[in-house]
């Protein structure tokens, strides 16, 4: 079992908030900690458009360590740099092909879905086709 915030010291539990941790199926970034609870800020719970701060008990959070750092423990950005992209959109496809793919220009590389992200405009023609702009924080992160 992975080790639970309640094992570690103060010092270290301090050095993980801003990362993502869960509480039972609760997913959500660490924003701190008070009188043995895990403060928890859960962006867009159960389909939700809000975000939601949940109180978890220490000793039942787990660290989640294979996601990024959402921030650095004083509350900065983690380090990193915006890339620019092209979305290319085509609704007339195979089954089982996803008709949204965004292209990134700096770091190349494509990314597929079923439908534009959201926050993602797309002008999209008479025949389903159609092209838009994305961007996204790009940055290097170690499991910890």
């Amino acid at each position: 079992m992975t080790k639970t915030l309640a094992d570690m010291t103060a010092e270290e539990r301090e050095e993980c908030v801003g990362m993502w941790a869960e509480f039972r199926s609760t997913r959500g970034i660490i924003l701190g900690y008070e009188a043995g609870y895990v403060r928890l800020l859960s962006p867009n719970r159960v389909g939700g458009d809000r975000e939601v701060i949940s109180h978890t008990h220490i000793g039942l959070t787990h660290l989640l360590p294979d996601l990024p750092r959402a921030w650095t423990p004083d509350g900065k950005p983690v380090d990193g740099k915006w890339e620019e992209g092209n979305v290319f959109v085509c609704f007339d496809c195979e089954p089982g092909e996803y008709p949204v793919s965004i292209e990134g220009l700096t770091e190349g590389g494509m990314s597929y879905f079923s439908e534009p992200p959201s926050g993602i405009e797309v002008d999209i023609d008479k025949y389903g086709e159609g092209t838009g702009e994305a961007r996204r924080w790009v940055n290097d992160w170690e499991q910890s």
